[in-house]
């Protein structure tokens, strides 16, 4: 009986870490603590708030920020989903 309650506390235990994981892990919060139009690119390719270069269209778009279609390359254009290449 002592070997069956102690398996029960084990994987009472398991399931209680797993449930606590699940709730906090991914979490909802942005990573970066500013609005989507102050993200740039820095100098080594990550995503940062404040000055930089303008982060490229698909990654704009992953972020529901508005493409300036008078400065989008066709490349970065044709990287949109929905966008065929033939039409970039």
């Amino acid at each position: 009986m002592n070997r069956t309650r102690a398996t029960v506390v084990v994987l009472a235990l398991a399931l209680a870490s797993v449930a606590l994981l699940a709730w906090r892990w991914p979490s909802g919060e942005p990573t970066l603590q500013c609005p989507p139009q102050d993200l740039h690119l820095g100098p080594d390719g990550v995503a940062r708030c404040g000055p930089g270069a303008p982060l490229p269209a698909g990654q704009a778009v992953a972020l529901h920020q508005a493409l300036d279609l008078n400065r989008v390359t066709a490349d970065e254009l044709a990287q949109v989903p929905g966008v065929p290449a033939e039409v970039a």
